[in-house]
Parts: structure tokens; C-alpha cells; sequence
């Protein structure tokens, strides 16, 4: 199940709170937080008292601090997808989101008891040809916990994720990775105080190689998408809600290209025949627009289908995007579309 703020199972077509976030961190001379849906960082185990924020090289988002060379786009915005495949991953578990490392070689899940679909673990796993081999439990401490969405910096050493440790509604939590797993106690939340007061609730991050940070957040009724800017997850500041978002609808769930160009996100914007609730979107932005400023909203028909779809991962060449398709009882599946 997708978690929307407060926890309850997202059946067809329902609004419930779902977050996802994207921003730039470039800047560290900067007071932090400032602007719509900015975000203070706090610290602590599991996600429950906080104090402060621990100083740490390891928690730095900017991308120079670990770049290894880019991955040219090869697709062009707006190429249609010609097919989608579903992969098969070996396990019983629901398949809430997966990212990947840069090379797509090794994979990042947030699979859920399908029992229990407020418990949801996160796991690497290694990418085969045909399918994904050695999972890993990623965080300590994880059982009965709703942990889902991991972003992983370029150079694998920085894990954001949403979880509704500590709390009932979901929230932005970080930790330095060391063989690809968090020990429990190195677990800190990114938590509100908020430029918005309406803000209350975030999730979905997706942390793009140049450091930027792509989010959803919850406001007084619905999730927008947002993008923040900063100098590490110490100093997330100056969040701005992206135009792009609907204030009449859910939105949530945002995979930005790497040079982000191009948005894919998960909404329950009324579509034509072909839809199933949720449903994938994507904008484009042309190159002279500032960041964040993405042109009209287009139903991806080509990548969405009847069933409950939102956007986990677009390679850094553009041309693979990775959606997870979940049925009636809310049991998600993993698929990729190819350009």
C-alpha cells in the first residue's frame, strides 16, 4: 500500500496522504529553512525524541561530494515508451517502490507483508539479467514499521526514506549507510517545523545526482509536489511547491530525470477510459525555464493501466522508467516501460 500521511490502505481511487520530494542542496552558507514546505532537521533514535542535528560529512547531499561521471540521457523528452515489461523479483512480498544505484546494478525495496501492508521493510538486492538475487535487510529495527521509498546517494553512502517511525503520519527520515544497511541508531528524522503551517506530512523522496531533493508534502487538503534546496540534509531550506501540482488532487510519488528535464509522478487526476484511480502523469521543462518550472500536466497513457500505478524510478539515461502496479487488495507488482 502506498502511506499517505496517516497510515490507512489507499484503495482505488482514494486521496489518502502520499509524499514524495525533490530539491537542490547547493549553498551552505544559507541559514536553514526557509520557504513553502521547508523542512528542519532533527535527530534521534527511530525517530522519536530529537534534539539537534548531528554534524556529519556522510549526511551532505551535494552531489560534488561523492559525483562519479553522469550518465548522458540518450532518450529525448516526450519519446513515447514503447512496451511494458513486468520483473518478476523472486519474492512474496508487496512491492510498495524500488530505486537503483546509477548503474542499475544493485536495487533498493520496500517490500510489505501483503498480510499487513502497513509493514514495510527495506532490502538491496542485486540485479540480474532476469531478476534480483541477495536481499539485504537495510535498516535495523525495521519489523511493524511502514519504511518505503529509499533514495541512495550516487555514491551509496547517504539513504533517504519516508517511514512513519515515531509517529502516525509519514515523514522524511535519513541515514549513513555502511555496507548498504543503517544501523537503528543512525536513523534521523527530517521533521516539521514548516514555512507552511498547513504542511503536516511528507514522504517519497527522490534525491537526484546533482544533490536535489524531490518531495510530495500535505497541506491543508491534498499532496502537492515540492522541490527544496540546501546544502546537506542539515540544511534543507527554501521548499517551493511545484505549479505543476493540482490543488484539487493527490499528487505524489515524483521520478525526476537527472538533468530534470522531465517529471513522472502519481495522481488521481480525472483521466480518460484507460485509468484505474492512480495514475501516472509527466511534464516536461524546457531548458531555459527555471528548476522546477515544468510545463502542462499529460496523462501517460502509454505507461498507466486500470490497476493502481505510480512511478518508482527513471534511469539516468532516460529511457526506463520503473512503475510498481498494485490490484484490488492493494498488492503491488514491479514493472519497467522502455523507450
Amino acid at each position: 500500500m502506498l502511506v499517505f500521511g496517516v497510515v490507512p490502505a489507499l484503495a482505488a481511487g482514494a486521496t489518502a496522504a502520499l509524499v514524495t520530494a525533490c530539491g537542490a542542496f547547493t549553498d551552505a552558507s544559507d541559514a536553514p529553512v526557509s520557504g513553502e514546505g521547508g523542512l528542519v532537521a532533527e535527530s534521534g533514535s527511530d525517530g522519536g525524541e530529537m534534539d539537534g542535528m548531528p554534524s556529519s560529512d556522510a549526511a551532505h547531499l551535494d552531489a560534488a561530494v561523492e559525483a562519479s561521471v553522469p550518465i548522458p540521457r540518450k532518450c529525448a523528452v516526450g519519446t513515447a515508451f514503447k512496451n511494458v515489461t513486468p520483473l518478476p523479483i523472486g519474492r512474496t512480498e508487496s512491492i510498495e517502490s524500488v530505486r537503483f544505484s546509477p548503474d542499475q546494478s544493485t536495487a533498493y525495496f520496500s517490500l510489505c507483508n501483503p498480510s499487513a501492508l502497513t509493514s514495510c521493510s527495506l532490502f538491496s538486492a542485486t540485479k540480474t539479467d532476469t531478476t534480483f538475487t541477495g536481499f539485504t535487510p537495510m535498516l535495523a529495527n525495521s519489523t511493524g514499521k511502514y519504511d518505503a521509498f529509499a533514495t541512495v546517494s550516487p555514491g551509496g553512502t547517504l539513504m533517504l526514506f519516508d517511514s512513519t517511525r515515531g509517529t502516525a503520519v509519514t515523514r522524511l527520515f535519513y541515514g549513513t549507510l555502511v555496507n548498504n544497511m543503517v544501523p537503528v541508531s543512525g536513523v534521523s528524522a527530517l521533521p516539521f517545523p514548516s514555512a507552511d503551517p498547513a504542511v503536516t506530512a511528507a514522504s517519497h523522496p527522490y534525491l537526484l545526482a546533482n544533490g536535489a531533493l524531490y518531495y510530495a508534502a500535505l497541506g491543508s487538503t491534498d499532496f502537492d509536489l515540492y522541490r527544496a534546496t540546501g546544502t546537506s540534509v542539515a540544511e534543507v531550506r527554501g521548499a517551493t511547491r511545484l505549479s505543476v501540482s493540482d490543488p484539487t488532487a493527490t499528487d505524489f510519488a515524483p521520478v525526476v530525470s537527472e538533468d530534470e528535464l522531465e517529471m513522472f509522478w502519481a495522481s488521481d487526476r480525472p483521466v480518460p477510459a484507460g485509468g484505474g484511480g492512480l495514475d501516472i502523469w509527466s511534464a516536461p521543462r524546457t531548458p531555459m525555464a527555471p528548476t522546477g518550472e515544468f510545463g502542462n500536466a499529460e496523462f501517460a497513457a502509454m505507461v498507466s493501466s486500470p490497476m493502481q500505478d505510480h512511478p518508482v524510478w527513471l534511469s539516468p539515461d532516460a529511457c526506463d522508467l520503473y512503475i510498481v502496479r498494485k490490484d484490488g487488495s492493494e498488492v503491488g507488482t514491479l514493472s519497467v516501460a522502455h523507450r
